[in-house]
């Protein structure tokens, strides 16, 4: 749909659906996956794009690993099951990118936390801009990391923590606060589920031996 309405002119997309490109997290894999569609075709983007989902957590975190160094890295291995794990088999596609964004931030912020340069902390402020216009939870992994290391570590360079919070914070005001509003909506209407439904939903996937019939 974001491929028909950037580069068909918006031929195909129901005159319902109002298409704005507004950064904000999901952003990045969103146009990322627009321009995969438009210079690959349908078919074949979608092939491409779930191949980068499954990718993206066992190569961020064979880059976190390498960055580390020492016999770390022999259990880079162990991000490849997580590449096929729920979230990506649910669809979350986004979340599951960003897990490995944040893996791969992380593996250009571990040499430099030590001993930060004012290039290779703009680097990082822009890579973690990415994180979140990756997914939202990126961009908390990394500063959760990060903080915990500066406090545990007692580090005087906090300075570099307080700027990749506040570059997240910045982020977050330019593309909530800073953003056109969007046309009104009617709300969708307030629904629960029962107390045992989610874990329900969660074992389903794995707990079928024939094909499941689709829940109502």
């Amino acid at each position: 749909m974001l491929e028909r309405a950037w580069f068909a002119h918006g031929i195909g997309v129901p005159a319902t659906i109002v298409v704005r490109a507004q950064p904000g997290p999901y952003f990045a894999l969103d146009a990322l996956g627009a321009i995969i569609v438009h210079l690959l075709g349908a078919a074949v983007g979608l092939r491409v794009i779930a191949a980068i989902t499954v990718a993206a957590i066992p190569i961020g975190f064979a880059l976190l690993l390498n960055a580390v160094g020492g016999e770390a890295r022999r259990w880079a291995v162990v991000g490849v099951p997580f590449g096929f794990g729920f979230f990506t088999q649910a669809g979350f596609l986004s979340y599951v990118v960003g897990v490995g964004v944040a893996f791969a931030f992380l593996a250009a912020w571990w040499p430099r936390r030590r001993s930060p340069t004012m290039l290779g902390v703009i680097l990082l402020v822009v890579g973690i801009a990415l994180c979140y216009l990756t997914h939202l939870a990126s961009a908390l992994i990394v500063l959760v990391v990060i903080w915990v290391d500066a406090i545990v570590s007692r580090d005087r360079r906090i300075w570099v923590v307080l700027g990749l919070t506040a570059s997240v914070g910045a982020m977050y005001l330019w593309t909530t606060i800073g953003a056109p509003p969007l046309p009104p909506g009617k709300p969708a209407p307030l629904t629960f589920g029962t107390l045992g439904g989610k874990p329900r939903i969660s074992l389903r996937r794995f707990m079928c031996t024939r094909r499941c019939r689709p829940s109502r």
